[in-house]
C-alpha cells in the first residue's frame, strides 16, 4: 500500500484539481457555550475546542466530553460533517487545530470553536487536508497575540486550499482511511508495549519502596492498610518530618514576552526528572514576583504536580538535578526540599510509587475541572522510610534493573514518533497531489468500521505515555 506510489510531476497542480478560499467551499460560524459545570458523562455528545488537541485526529467519532442534556441549548448544535475548529491555542503552531465530527448521534460544540459546514468539498477530504504543512503554515500565519494566539473565523475563510474532482476525493479518503488504521494500529500495539513496561518497571519500584531489597528479612506491619507490612527495622512517617522546608506552592505571574524570568510548566515533569525542554518555559517580568527567591528550584529539590484536569498526572513528582537560579515553578507545582537525611532520589521514587499515587488521588479535589491537591495534603502523605543509606541502595539497585526497561521504551517511543512522521507525511503528499492514489484505491474494500478499528489508546494508557496533549489541562 506504500511502495511504488505514482507520483506526479513536483511543484505543478494536477489535472482537474482547482485552487480555492476555504470561504468558497462552504459556510463558516462560530460555537457558543461552554462551561465544564455542564459536563455529564451520560448527556449529549459535545466538542469543546480543548477536545481538539486532545484527539489531534482529522475526523472524530466519537465524543471526548457529555454535557447535561438541560445545557444544550446554550450550546451550537453541529451536524454529522462539519469541521470543528479551534479558535485559539498557546502557540502558533497551535493554532486552528481541526477535526472532522463523524459522531452519529446529536453533538453540540462550545465556545471558542468554529463550524465549517462543507458545500463544494468532502468535509472528509477536508479533515485530511487541514493536516498538511501547507494549510497548517497558513493558520499559523493568520493567527494573532502573543500569550494565547487566537484566529477568527474571516481568517479561516481565508485559508488556501487545493481541491481535487470529487471523484478523486472520495479515492483520498478511501486510501487514507486504509493507510491511517494500518499505521495507528502499529503506533497502538507500540503503546501496548510502552504500558507493559512501565507496569514492570513500577512493579520493581512498588516492591523496593515498600519491602527494601532483602526477600528475607523479617516484616511488620505499618498500620496502614493501603501499605500493609514493611521491613520491622523500616518507619513510617509522614512527609513534613522529613523535609527542611515546603511543600510550597509555586506562583503564577503574568507570562510576559519579555520577561526576564523562566517559569516552568508541569509537563517538564517526565519520568521522575524534571527535564525541561524549550517548549516546557515562558517567560514572566521578575518585577512581578514578590520575592522570587522564595520559588527558584535547587539540586536536589523535589517537585510535584498539585493541579491538573487529569487526575492520572497529580502527583507526578521529579527530582531537579541542577540548580535553577533564574527559573520559578508555577502555582500547579509544589516544590519539596527533603532534609540532608534523606536522599532526593528515593522520596521521587515513593512519591511517584502506587502506594503514594492512590493517597494523592483519593485526596485530589475537583476544582472547575481541574484536580488538586493541597500542601497540607502532601505534607502529610505518609511514606515508609528506611535509612539514608538504605535508600541509596534502593535507588541504585533500581536504577540499575530499570535500564534495559526505559531503553526498550525509548526505543519504542521513537518508533512511535517515526511512525507518526510517516503518517504525516504519506497524508501530505496525497492530499496535495503528489502521489496518485486512485488505482490503488480502488482494489481497496468500502471502509467499514471493522476495517477502520479504533486504534485510539485509551485514556489511562496515554497517561503512562506522556503522550497527552494539553498537559497542563488549560484546554477547555
Amino acid at each position: 500500500m506504500f511502495t511504488d506510489l505514482p507520483h506526479r510531476p513536483h511543484g505543478a497542480m494536477p489535472s482537474g484539481w482547482t485552487s480555492t478560499r476555504l470561504g468558497n467551499l462552504g459556510s463558516l460560524r462560530k460555537g457558543r457555550g461552554g462551561s465544564r459545570q455542564d459536563d455529564d458523562a451520560t448527556g449529549a455528545a459535545c466538542i469543546r475546542y480543548g477536545d481538539l488537541y486532545k484527539v489531534d485526529r482529522p475526523s472524530m467519532k466519537n465524543p471526548v466530553t457529555r454535557i447535561s442534556t438541560s445545557s444544550v441549548e446554550g450550546y451550537t448544535q453541529i451536524s454529522r460533517g462539519d469541521v470543528l475548529f479551534a479558535l485559539s491555542g498557546e502557540s502558533q503552531a497551535d493554532i486552528g487545530k481541526s477535526s472532522v465530527s463523524l459522531i452519529e448521534e446529536p453533538t453540540y460544540c462550545g465556545g471558542d470553536t468554529a463550524v465549517f459546514s462543507a458545500i463544494a468539498i468532502s468535509a472528509e477530504f477536508l479533515g485530511h487536508a487541514l493536516t498538511a504543512p501547507y494549510l497548517l503554515k497558513q493558520k499559523r500565519q493568520l493567527g494573532r497575540g502573543d500569550i494565547i494566539v487566537h484566529i477568527s473565523t474571516g481568517s479561516l475563510k481565508q485559508l488556501t486550499v487545493l481541491v481535487p474532482p470529487a471523484e478523486e476525493q472520495a479515492a483520498i479518503v478511501k486510501y487514507l482511511g486504509h493507510a491511517h488504521a494500518r499505521i495507528d494500529r502499529a503506533i497502538a500495539a507500540k503503546r501496548k508495549m510502552i504500558a507493559l513496561l512501565e507496569e514492570q518497571k513500577q512493579a520493581i519500584i512498588h516492591q523496593a519502596v515498600t519491602r527494601g531489597l532483602d526477600p528475607s528479612v523479617p516484616l511488620k506491619d505499618s498500620g496502614i492498610p493501603w501499605l500493609g507490612e514493611i521491613p520491622v527495622h523500616w518507619d513510617r512517617t509522614r512527609l513534613k518530618f522529613l523535609i527542611s522546608s515546603g511543600p510550597t506552592n509555586g506562583t503564577s505571574p503574568q507570562i510576559s514576552e519579555r520577561g526576564d524570568l523562566e517559569t516552568i510548566s508541569i509537563s517538564a515533569v517526565r519520568d521522575g526528572v524534571l527535564s525541561v525542554k524549550p517548549t516546557d518555559v515562558k517567560f514572566v517580568s521578575r518585577s512581578d514576583v514578590p520575592n522570587p527567591f522564595a520559588y527558584v528550584l535547587r539540586a536536589g529539590d523535589v517537585v510535584l504536580v498539585r493541579g491538573n484536569g487529569n487526575i492520572k498526572l497529580v502527583g507526578r513528582a521529579a527530582e531537579v538535578l541542577t540548580d535553577r537560579p533564574d527559573s520559578i515553578y508555577p502555582d500547579l507545582l509544589i516544590r519539596i526540599r527533603p532534609s540532608t537525611s534523606n536522599d532526593p532520589r528515593f522520596m521521587t521514587m515513593v512519591l511517584n510509587s502506587p502506594t503514594v499515587r492512590s493517597q494523592i488521588e483519593l485526596a485530589a479535589r475537583t476544582s472547575v475541572g481541574t484536580f488538586k491537591v493541597s500542601g497540607g495534603t502532601v505534607r502529610n502523605l505518609v511514606l515508609p522510610h528506611p535509612g539514608i543509606a538504605e535508600q541509596r541502595k534502593i535507588v541504585d539497585s533500581v536504577e540499575s534493573r530499570a535500564r534495559d526497561i526505559d531503553s526498550s521504551r525509548d526505543i519504542a517511543r521513537r518508533e512511535i514518533e517515526l511512525l507518526q512522521e510517516f503518517r504525516t507525511r504519506l497524508t501530505s503528499d496525497v492530499v496535495t497531489g503528489q502521489v496518485d492514489v486512485r488505482t490503488i484505491a480502488a482494489s481497496l474494500p468500502d471502509l467499514t468500521d471493522d476495517v477502520i478499528a479504533d486504534t485510539d489508546i485509551d485514556a489511562e494508557l496515554d497517561d503512562m505515555l506522556d503522550s497527552e496533549l494539553d498537559p497542563e489541562g488549560t484546554n477547555g
